[in-house]
């Protein structure tokens, strides 16, 4: 219903700006054949809105142009009332839906969770077309066969060629990767021992507030109110 109101609160909006005091002696409206001749133009319109309200049109090719300004006046009022309400039902039933869906997504869809509520937004490359040289000539690729098949090939071989991992060390790097002896390897006990929760909650609790929050966007106050789960 929405759509409707508003398609016909713009017909009647055009309707009304020909209906000025200025545009009806510009248009000759006072003239009863003219006059008439416009009614007839825009009678469906102001039909259908009127057996939509119940309002009375019995004669209305016959009424003069101030009589059709009225009628046309309490249907554009009728309508914009509707459309206010309209909206605002919508725009509950929305925000509702959005709110459920976030309260769901805190439990079952994280990901979604956190773009919806750090208002984070996808950016996407559309590759519709690309441009590859053969032979010293340029040419513009359109088909998206090709196109994917030229992109697999650029992504497979553009960082070059691959690292021959079974060449050996040579030279003073034989020296570096060899073991150190002045090394303890008790000192790293400690450090690969599993973070415990008591030493999550202790450090995110020391964190400083009003901090940027990153890439991340999940600013210190954030992590502090989450709670451990």
């Amino acid at each position: 219903m929405m759509v409707f109101y508003k398609r016909f609160l713009h017909k009647l909006s055009h309707i009304l700006v020909n209906l000025t005091e200025k545009k009806i002696k510009c248009l000759h409206l006072s003239d009863p054949v003219i006059c008439r001749t416009f009614i007839e133009k825009h009678y469906e319109t102001i039909s259908e809105i009127c057996f939509k309200f119940a309002i009375g049109i019995k004669g209305l090719l016959e009424k003069n142009i101030t009589e059709f300004k009225e009628i046309v006046k309490i249907a554009f009022k009728l309508v914009q009332v509707n459309f206010t309400e309209e909206s605002k039902v919508y725009k509950e039933e929305k925000m509702k839906f959005y709110v459920q869906r976030r309260c769901e997504d805190l439990q079952d869809n994280k990901k979604r969770f956190l773009d919806s509520t750090l208002n984070r937004k996808r950016n996407k490359i559309i590759l519709d077309r690309i441009v590859i040289e053969k032979d010293s000539v340029k040419q513009l690729i359109i088909n998206d066969g090709t196109i994917e098949k030229e992109l697999i090939k650029h992504y497979k071989f553009f960082a070059g060629k691959k690292l021959n991992t079974e060449e050996g060390l040579k030279g003073r790097w034989i020296n570096q990767y060899r073991p150190k002896q002045d090394i303890n390897e008790r000192w790293y006990d400690e450090v690969i021992q599993p973070i415990t929760e008591n030493e999550w909650e202790n450090t995110i609790r020391q964190l400083a507030n009003d901090k940027a929050s990153g890439i991340s966007k999940i600013s210190n106050e954030m992590l502090k109110h989450m709670g451990l789960q």
